[in-house]
């Protein structure tokens, strides 16, 4: 009887030293040397973004890595332009790039710094048919973006038999001489191309073709109707030109009565009030399809003119500007000249 007290003790002291061992298993107190090597496993990597933003738009980013390991590689982005990242610069050494950064271990808490460098742009000048005095048909070089171009092909260098130079189209179809290129900021690639009239300022070809064709419009005033944007005036009184008859959507077109070969077009208008431009060519006057476009058509001094040649010579019957808008809320959209040619 006294033997089987004694189990049962035993049993019921047994039980209670398990249980109390399974209470301070879970007790939050024995957890604080784990918790506590867990925080030290993980090493703090902050990155900062040197005064420019990363996609997230904040200054920093601090993350936290295993101790042995690398950490995640970040590309900020400039907010803006100008900027081309280059690595990040840690304590020592020159700036790490994406491959070099993947080698590194992290052992310690250690920030990096983004490093930045200045951006610079393509600038392509194309002769457009004539050539300089090394017979170059173009050149290229590469600008500081924000400052003005560092150098360009003198007007005096440029030769084309039979052409006069008469300035540098840019992308957008604006036309610039010397003076007005010396004072353009590189804020981008750029193509310049040269603008040649034949000898005699006979622009482009010797005969501009929308003059023995139809003009016709989507509207017009009865004082300036249509047929003036092709009577050779290219500025002047007011009655000169075609005036559509409200703002919003129009169109101003050149009716050949059969399909002919062009490869360049100049328009005169007035105002500079065209937004969001079209030149389009059809065959049958339904059907058109789109051969230059753009927000402006012009927005550089003279602002009347805008000329441009086209890549490759085109065949159509109907040559056409259209016009989305006015970018006065009550002046319609005026155009002296519409002129159409073909350079052989």
């Amino acid at each position: 009887m006294k033997e089987r007290r004694f189990n049962r003790r035993q049993l019921v002291r047994s039980s209670l030293v398990v249980l109390l061992a399974m209470l301070l298993a879970l007790s939050p107190l024995s957890g604080l040397g784990v918790a506590a090597e867990a925080v030290e496993a993980r090493i703090p990597v902050t990155f900062n973004y040197n005064a420019y933003w990363d996609p997230g738009l904040a200054q920093s980013t601090t993350m936290y890595v295993q101790h042995g390991s690398t950490a995640p590689w970040r590309e900020p982005k400039f907010l803006g332009s100008g900027r081309v990242f280059v690595g990040w610069q840690g304590p020592t050494g020159p700036p790490l790039d994406m491959w070099q950064f993947f080698q590194l271990i992290i052992e310690e808490p250690i920030t990096f710094t983004a490093v930045w460098e200045m951006a610079w742009h393509p600038v392509h000048f194309n002769f457009n048919g004539g050539q300089d005095e090394w017979g170059s048909p173009g050149h290229t070089f590469h600008a500081p973006h924000g400052n003005r171009l560092p150098w360009w092909p003198s007007a005096l260098s440029l030769t084309r038999p039979g052409y006069v130079f008469r300035g540098w189209m840019c992308n957008d179809g604006v036309i610039l001489d010397e003076w007005q290129l010396a004072e353009w900021y590189v804020m981008a690639p750029r193509t310049f191309t040269a603008v040649w009239e034949r000898s005699g300022n006979a622009p482009c070809a010797d005969t501009n073709l929308a003059r023995a064709a139809t003009m016709s419009a989507s509207s017009e005033q009865p004082a300036r109707p249509a047929v003036r944007a092709n009577n050779g005036i290219r500025e002047g009184a007011v009655t000169n030109s075609w005036s559509a008859a409200g703002v919003g959507q129009e169109w101003l077109m050149v009716d050949f009565g059969e399909p002919v070969n062009f490869n360049h077009i100049r328009i005169f208008q007035g105002g500079n009030r065209i937004l969001g431009y079209r030149f389009e060519y059809s065959n049958d006057g339904v059907n058109w399809t789109t051969f230059r476009s753009g927000a402006r058509i012009m927005e550089a001094v003279p602002a009347a003119h805008y000329s441009f040649t086209i890549d490759t010579t085109m065949q159509a019957r109907f040559v056409r500007l259209f016009s989305e808008n006015s970018n006065s809320p009550t002046l319609p959209i005026v155009v002296f000249e519409f002129e159409v040619f073909y350079m052989p």
